[in-house]
């Protein structure tokens, strides 16, 4: 058994390698075929072990989806400075594995940090009287009701 991250537009840019042991949490590391990076919100790269959003890229022809189809509005918005925006976040390693924390749009924000969904539901669902969890985020004094 093997562990990856992959989408439809990208097909599986990054998988465990077979010849090393299995990292726990981690998805593997870039496969030759593809180009994988860590950006801020500027599309700046960032480093080891900082959390932000992974963005994809071929290095080889017809190893990615070409656009959404009757879709040009969608692909402009996921293809930004000829990297694809898979809107999840994650971080690497110093030895390039890359580790994947949440869906971008799930990801919670507290005092300019950004919080896991994923990691905190895992958490509240380990413990023994709790089945199924869902955490979002709630906008504090958004509107007043009167």
């Amino acid at each position: 058994m093997i562990t990856m991250y992959g989408l439809t537009e990208t097909g599986i840019p990054v998988a465990a390698p077979f010849e090393e042991k299995i990292r726990p949490r981690t998805c593997g590391k870039p496969l030759p075929a593809y180009d994988v990076r860590i950006f801020d919100d500027h599309d700046v790269e960032c480093g080891p072990k900082t959390t932000g959003e992974i963005v994809v890229r071929g290095n080889e022809p017809y190893s990615m989806m070409d656009s959404y189809y009757n879709m040009p509005e969608a692909t402009v918005k996921v293809s930004r400075n000829l990297w694809f925006h898979t809107g999840d976040f994650g971080y690497r390693d110093e030895d390039g594995y890359l580790y994947f924390v949440d869906r971008k749009k799930d990801a919670l924000r507290r005092s300019g940090e950004n919080i896991s969904s994923f990691e905190v539901e895992g958490v509240i669902n380990s413990h023994p009287k709790v089945l199924e969890s869902a955490v979002f985020a709630v906008l504090r004094n958004w509107v007043r009701m009167k």
